[in-house]
């Protein structure tokens, strides 16, 4: 029986589509929005992220490897949080499940900068019973460290918690620790992932009282 929810953040629990913003913030097209996201946001320095490498050293690095598109970078990482925005139908199904008593916690390969935005502009983070954030831990998924530490950490048995990311090979990886584990793969699926488990189910198609 599922007693704990572990989710990843980055299109599990918040939006991460950058194109749309950097179309906007560099007044250009989807092709070069798409080459300028790849560019940054695909990036080996930007990964190095969540290992606790600071925005700025990021920007800077790129541009050293990239001078052409310095300015373009510049202004792809100055605001590139507001990216970041939760989906109201998944922590209305939070706010359920917590209320029912189930933990809700994440596990995320993220950045210091990403995990302050989300905790100032998103509700959900004041449900969560705790997590793992990789720049904290200096451990990335789908590295099985990175769920031993969690469930050590939380006391957490883990045939008993469900683990939610985007990514199969991070899935995978869960799996093999023992962890129920599951692909979103689109955020839309959310409840009906959930809804696979009786006692979510239960939970999440109960009517509020009047």
């Amino acid at each position: 029986m599922i007693r704990n929810l572990a989710f990843d953040i980055g299109n599990v629990l918040v939006d991460w589509d950058p194109k749309p913003y950097l179309m906007q913030t560099l007044s250009c097209d989807a092709a070069e929005a798409t080459r300028i996201a790849k560019l940054v946001f695909d990036s080996a320095v930007w990964k190095q992220g969540d290992l606790g490498l600071g925005r700025d050293v990021i920007c800077t690095r790129l541009c050293e490897e990239y001078p052409q598109d310095a300015a373009a970078i510049r202004a792809a990482l100055a605001d590139c949080n507001s990216v970041l925005r939760e989906f109201p139908e998944t922590t209305a199904m939070l706010e359920k499940l917590k209320s029912a008593g189930f933990g809700i916690y994440f596990i995320s390969n993220t950045n210091l900068s990403a995990v302050e935005h989300i905790r100032r502009t998103c509700r959900f983070f004041s449900l969560l019973d705790g997590g793992i954030a990789s720049f904290r831990e200096q451990v990335l998924k789908p590295s099985a460290d990175i769920y031993r530490l969690f469930l050590s950490r939380y006391g957490i048995t883990a045939a008993e918690c469900l683990f939610v990311d985007d990514l199969e090979e991070n899935v995978r990886g869960a799996a093999a620790c023992g962890l129920v584990a599951r692909q979103l793969t689109a955020p839309s699926g959310m409840r009906a992932l959930l809804c696979e488990f009786p006692e979510l189910r239960t939970v999440l198609d109960k009517t509020p009282e009047a």
